[in-house]
């Protein structure tokens, strides 16, 4: 069952293009792993500093593997200066009624 994963990262400063070039490198780190299926990168029209990133993966242990790879933590690292807050990460499946 594919899961999406929702990322919302907010920066300090309205986006740049350096701060989008390092969502899009993660971006492409993900796209090489195992059980990554798609995904988008939104900006908030209200709030120039907000960036939701949508992704979808094959199952949850897959994205917990992409989580915990050293390139994904290295590149994650590289924005932490750069964000407001820590990045809020959601897991969700998709809704199924569940038949006996």
């Amino acid at each position: 069952m594919n899961v999406r994963i929702i990322t919302q990262r907010k920066f300090r400063e309205p986006l740049v293009q350096e701060n989008l070039q390092a969502i899009e490198a993660l971006k492409i780190s993900a796209m090489q792993q195992k059980g990554y299926v798609s995904g988008e990168t939104l900006v908030n029209f209200e709030d120039r500093r907000e960036v939701l990133v949508l992704s979808t993966w094959s199952d949850n242990d897959d994205f917990n593997a992409w989580s915990n790879n050293e390139e994904k933590i290295k590149l994650e690292n590289e924005l932490i200066p750069l964000l407001e807050e820590p990045a809020k990460i959601i897991s969700l499946m998709e809704f199924c009624l569940f038949r006996q």
